[in-house]
């Protein structure tokens, strides 16, 4: 993860600029296309239980849904220093998918400093502790949207450091190239032994 990009900022302006106000609470989704797979159904009935928050989702979504009046789909975002204004501007990232090889979402969310709440049966519970957001067992929507109430109650600030410390430790990409280059190259030393 590219710590220069996806890192905690100011989001004044995109805040301005998609009429939310600062102190309404975001709750946030990216997927490159919304399915019940990737959470969809967790992520409608999270925003019909916080109607006074409002609900950011990124990807491809279906057209032939009722949406509730504070979801705003923004479609795909190709520009990453926008996404992570996003990732940056939410309160909490939420990721319900039930098919994550990584999370690499869910990682970009920590590095911008905002916890997660995650499905404890993917790649994410290797991402996600209690002090940087939470988790939950697989498609219990109702310990979902209790899990997102707790984390709203703790704010944000209360993880964002750890959340970036996380990032900075297991994700920073020179650390990890350097790393990896290191391994790399003292297998060809004792390959040539």
């Amino acid at each position: 993860i590219n710590q220069d990009i996806f890192k905690p900022m100011d989001t004044t302006q995109v805040r301005e600029t998609l009429q939310i106000s600062k102190d309404k609470a975001v709750l946030l989704g990216v997927s490159s296309s919304w399915s019940n797979e990737k959470g969809l159904p967790e992520m409608l009935m999270t925003a019909q239980a916080y109607p006074d928050a409002q609900m950011i989702l990124i990807g491809n979504t279906p057209q032939d849904i009722p949406w509730p009046s504070n979801i705003k789909r923004v479609g795909t975002v190709k520009d990453i220093t926008k996404l992570a204004q996003y990732y940056s501007m939410a309160d909490i990232f939420l990721n319900p998918s039930i098919q994550e090889n990584f999370g690499k979402t869910t990682a970009e969310a920590l590095s911008c400093g905002t916890p997660v709440v995650a499905y404890k049966t993917t790649a994410c519970t290797e991402l996600v502790g209690s002090d940087r957001g939470a988790l939950v067992d697989l498609r219990n929507q109702a310990e979902f949207v209790s899990k997102v109430k707790e984390v709203l109650t703790q704010e944000k600030q209360s993880y964002t450091l750890a959340c970036r410390k996380f990032s900075e430790t297991y994700f920073e990409k020179d650390k990890n190239l350097n790393a990896y280059l290191a391994l790399f190259e003292e297998l060809v030393q004792e390959r040539a032994l």
